[in-house]
């Protein structure tokens, strides 16, 4: 099980019910075949089951396992079909609404792909859980688990865009030189629009809210943010969208992070191509859509209670 902890676990010994409970794993999860599922995926004939279900302590090693596994046997041999517990999607997804979090929910969306997610809470610190760290070892969001294939993890955005891009054949350029280019342009989002602005927005929006001002570090990361919206400008000329004509994984790294400028507090003033792009991809409604999950933050994109959305973000620092 890619995703299941060696230590802290047991593993059923029953032929039957090859079963593993992390510890760790929060509440809202049952465990079958191997699989962690969110119980709210779960079809009627075993939600009716999740009194029982309740019951069984997540750190009963063994004796879990089996209770589990009986209790959602007993719930299949429930149903008249005799039809399988449920339909595995198979990416899990866990993110958080944030600029980096946003960016696999906007390929799943605009990939009509299906897929489950799980929300990580920063403010109770699950990126820094144990049973989290299991799979994304730097604590952050976000992370991908591949059922299709074999519990393969991914973390880190870009490398989840890529990864998805090539298991789902879309969203990338054709071509050994195009695909080069587009990898070049999503390494300048991540080590380039993503770092200097989200420092620009860390100086503004968390720091100085809490007393720490720091006027040096906030001009330097509001000017280069500004350098760096101005590339994406000029290789904006000419163009839909980054690429090309054609929307792209670079689109979708690169969106939520420049279309937040205004968290960032960076004019966007005379870059026509930039906002020509921004308007293209407003009216997107995946995209559109994407944003508000797991939960929106309009005030990342100018708009909302700017004052109160402010103090939201900063306690959960």
């Amino acid at each position: 099980m890619g995703h299941g902890s060696k230590q802290g676990s047991e593993t059923c010994l029953r032929p039957c019910a090859s079963v593993v409970i992390p510890k760790e794993v929060p509440m809202r999860y049952v465990v079958t075949k191997s699989k962690l599922v969110d119980s709210s995926y779960l079809p009627d004939y075993v939600k009716s089951h999740q009194q029982k279900l309740s019951r069984i302590p997540l750190d009963g090693g063994i004796f879990s396992a089996v209770h589990t596994f009986d209790v959602l046997y007993e719930a299949f041999q429930a149903s008249p079909a005799k039809e399988p517990l449920m339909s595995v999607a198979d990416i899990h997804l866990y993110t958080a609404s944030t600029m980096n979090g946003w960016k696999p929910v906007i390929f799943l969306e605009e990939a009509e792909v299906e897929y489950e997610l799980t929300y990580i809470d920063f403010g109770k610190k699950e990126q820094k859980s144990e049973w989290y760290m299991q799979l994304n070892p730097n604590g952050r969001i976000p992370t991908i688990v591949d059922r299709g294939n074999d519990d393969f993890v991914v973390f880190e955005s870009g490398a989840i865009l890529w990864y998805l891009a090539e298991k789902y054949q879309k969203f990338l350029p054709v071509g050994e030189k195009a695909r080069s280019e587009a990898l070049q342009w999503l390494m300048f989002q991540m080590s380039g629009i993503g770092p200097m602005m989200g420092q620009a927005m860390y100086f503004q929006r968390i720091a100085a809210p809490k007393g720490n001002e720091d006027p040096y570090a906030i001009e330097r990361y509001v000017a280069e943010s500004r350098r760096l919206l101005e590339v994406l400008d000029k290789q904006l000329a000419g163009k839909a969208y980054l690429m090309g004509d054609d929307f792209t994984i670079v689109d979708i790294a690169m969106y939520p992070w420049a279309r937040s400028y205004p968290w960032a507090k960076v004019s966007v003033e005379g870059l026509n191509n930039l906002q020509a792009w921004f308007d293209l991809i407003d009216s997107r409604p995946a995209t559109q859509k994407a944003l508000t999950i797991p939960k929106p933050f309009p005030a990342f994109f100018g708009k909302g209670d700017e004052a109160t959305s402010e103090a939201e973000n900063a306690s959960r620092f």
